[in-house]
């Protein structure tokens, strides 16, 4: 009997401490976890070695936490991580325009066409390249005005060959011959589109 009441007196003083103990490491452990929680939502790390160790790193340009000091080469990406290695981002292309101005009487050509070369005073040409002949002649021909004036010429025939598409205008009739206007899709290397503008053609249309 007097083993038990010494047993049972033991029990009541350990539970008491057991009880504070548990309740001291909850309370360490809710501390330690709102102290994390106040560095990671922080935006005002000390350093970037804290944004680091709490996985906040790299801080980008527009974020709270971001300084321009750390930013050491000015990309707008501060406390890079993995040895300094930079969060790149990669540009979109520039969009190419569908169309440019020939400089020849409004006529347009693709917006990829290169190389301009002024042949003479009155004729250009451009390289097509990564068209074949019958795809220059089709964006060539949707966009041409068939079927309106050019510099006061009419338009007056449309020709078709297997190395060639070309379009022509007419003018005036004169003693020499009469003003025409044409455009000409050839089968170069690469494809080429020559404009030009030949006053008194003697040919005419």
């Amino acid at each position: 009997m007097r083993e038990l009441t010494m047993k049972r007196a033991l029990v009541a003083m350990l539970i008491p401490a057991a009880i504070v103990l548990s309740s001291c490491s909850r309370a360490e452990s809710d501390q330690d976890g709102s102290k994390q929680a106040l560095l990671v939502d922080s935006s005002n790390f000390a350093s970037c070695a804290e944004a680091r160790e709490v996985g906040a790193a790299p801080l980008l340009k527009g974020e709270q936490s971001y300084r321009a000091e750390w930013d050491r080469d000015g990309d707008g990406v501060a406390c890079e991580t993995d040895g300094g290695a930079k969060v790149t981002t990669t540009a979109a292309p520039a969009p190419v325009e569908e169309t440019q101005d020939s400089g020849m009487n409004g006529i347009l050509v693709p917006g990829t066409a290169r190389n301009r070369k002024q042949i003479s005073s009155n004729s250009v040409s451009f390289d097509l390249s990564g068209m074949d002949l019958d795809d220059a002649a089709k964006w060539m021909g949707s966009r041409l005005p068939v079927n309106s004036d050019v510099d006061g010429m009419k338009p007056c025939d449309v020709r078709r060959f297997d190395d060639l598409y070309e379009w022509f205008w007419a003018g005036e009739v004169t003693a020499s011959g009469v003003d025409m206007f044409s455009v000409a899709v050839l089968n170069t290397t690469p494809v080429s589109v020559v404009i030009r503008n030949a006053p008194s053609e003697p040919a005419g249309c």
